[in-house]
């Protein structure tokens, strides 16, 4: 919790890339995309709860390795002309993040490794 705040992470990597394939497994400096984007999450130190959503067993596994919720996606969910909205959507409508009542959402794709905490 942070300023009394419940906040969940999304994170979304579905294995189906055409242009550079396994793209969110390809390793930069020998860390993949997802766990670039888990160490962010992990530094910040504000979130309740860090979802993967993916549709690829290989991201699963490796997003257990850093300790994500997953969120398996359903083909449907994982071709090229689905929204990112529709994903935020999939995830919303999960019993178990209902329950949870989160305040807020955020979305942090693993193609975007540069980010700065502030």
């Amino acid at each position: 919790m942070f300023k009394g705040k419940k906040i969940i992470v999304l994170v979304p990597a579905r294995s189906g890339s055409k242009g550079i394939k396994n793209k969110n497994l390809r390793k930069v400096k020998n860390k993949t995309l997802i766990e670039y984007t888990s160490n962010f999450i992990d530094k910040l130190n504000i979130f309740d709860l860090k979802v993967l959503s993916t549709d690829g067993k290989k991201i699963m596994n490796v997003g257990k390795k850093f300790n994500f919720f997953i969120l398996k996606r359903p083909k449907k969910l994982s071709v090229d002309k689905i929204s990112d909205y529709q994903v935020i959507e999939h995830l919303l409508n999960f019993e178990f993040i209902k329950k949870k009542k989160f305040d807020y959402l955020i979305y942090l794709q693993p193609t975007s490794p540069i980010r700065k905490a502030s």
